[in-house]
């Protein structure tokens, strides 16, 4: 049950970004007539982006250590 929650969550967001950006993307370029807009309006969903990853935390007892620590050793 847990996993279909998930799936639900996923494949929601995927349509609602997905089917927003387009219809954005191409009145951005009709009222402005440049691409440069759009790329504006991606390079701001980009740093949205970006502050949201920084501001996820490590949940409490976590280690925060490198994936490489967790290979075998040599020898």
């Amino acid at each position: 049950m847990r996993y279909s929650g998930i799936s639900v969550a996923y494949q929601l967001g995927g349509m609602i970004g997905g089917a927003v950006t387009p219809i954005a993307a191409t009145a951005l370029f009709a009222a402005y007539g440049t691409s440069m807009a759009v790329g504006l309006y991606v390079t701001a969903l980009c740093l949205v982006s970006f502050a949201a990853a920084l501001a996820l935390r490590v949940p409490d007892g976590a280690a925060a250590s490198s994936p490489m620590e967790a290979l075998p050793a040599d020898g």
